[in-house]
């Protein structure tokens, strides 16, 4: 599931690189930001141009980011949305 920037996690605080255990999406992208001063494009949508030499392959041009994701634990159920619908 993509994250926006606006999104909450509560993280382990020695995990979350942002201020306290729970923190926007957008806060930990401008933590990476300051730990990484000019990689601030490893995490826009657009990532940036590169090329990638894959074991026993040829060079391919392409582009390359770093994306936040949530999996969560237990996926929602494709019916969740009818159940509500239907106030069941």
């Amino acid at each position: 599931m993509d994250l926006q920037d606006r999104d909450v996690v509560n993280l382990d605080r020695k995990r979350n690189i942002a201020t306290g255990p729970t923190s926007q999406i957008g806060e930990i992208k401008k933590a990476i930001q300051l730990r990484f001063p000019g990689y601030e494009f490893w995490i826009s949508d657009d990532g940036f141009e590169c090329e990638l030499l894959r074991e026993g392959g040829k060079w391919q041009v392409g582009r390359i980011r770093l994306k936040l994701e949530f999996i969560p634990d237990e996926p929602d159920s494709p019916l969740d949305e009818l159940r509500s619908d239907l106030d069941i």
